[in-house]
């Protein structure tokens, strides 16, 4: 990771001329260390400072149960450890494996997915035959409402003694008009073309 860089100055790592050459030097004196000096440098680097957070005698320990390891080895072992998603107090020392917004579970949480479920389940027997109705009936309802502007844009532009304003108001919305029509045909276009285009016959066929 020697070509990879802080994006933002450190002032544990003093500007470097040559290492940032091209980049500002700020007033703090602070540097832009590669990663590589990032992690290792002694002292500074976050592979020491993560090292400082264990205590020197349990390092020695564990060097000492594990004889097969070289002590450098056994540092990287804490520190995976020291890293791991079990040791995020957000997760609550547990493995985060799930998007519910909550680590783990309990009777009372199962219940309430079990529940929303039977409630959408029930929602859908609704639902579902309600929006093939409006399906089916959109293009029907954009008919009527083009026959109506037609029929009334006469009227309006007289009205309106054909004033600019008048003339662009009826022609943007007949053009939202029609362009709203083009939406329902692209929409039937992708549904009846797409999926036969990428399964073909059987729908999630597998060549």
């Amino acid at each position: 990771f020697s070509g990879f860089r802080s994006h933002s100055p450190r002032t544990r790592w003093p500007y470097d001329a040559t290492r940032d050459a091209g980049l500002p030097q700020t007033t703090g004196g602070g540097g832009f260390p590669t990663c590589t000096q990032w992690w290792s440098d002694a002292s500074i680097g976050l592979r020491a400072r993560l090292l400082e957070q264990v205590s020197p005698d349990l390092l020695s320990k564990l060097a000492q149960w594990a004889k097969f390891m070289t002590q450098t080895e056994v540092n990287d072992s804490v520190i995976r450890d020291l890293v791991s998603p079990r040791k995020q107090k957000l997760t609550q020392g547990q493995v985060y494996t799930d998007y519910g917004g909550q680590v783990g579970g309990s009777v009372a949480n199962d219940l309430t997915r079990l529940t929303a479920t039977a409630g959408q389940a029930l929602g859908s027997l609704a639902m579902y035959p309600a929006m093939d109705s409006v399906r089916q009936a959109a293009p029907m309802v954009m008919a009527f409402l083009k026959m109506a502007l037609i029929i009334c844009m006469p009227f309006v532009l007289v009205l309106g003694t054909f004033d600019l304003k008048v003339v662009m108001t009826v022609t943007f919305a007949e053009f939202a008009l029609i362009f709203v029509d083009f939406w329902f045909q692209l929409a039937r276009w992708v549904d009846s073309t797409i999926l036969d285009a990428l399964y073909g016959n059987g729908l999630g066929r597998r060549c």
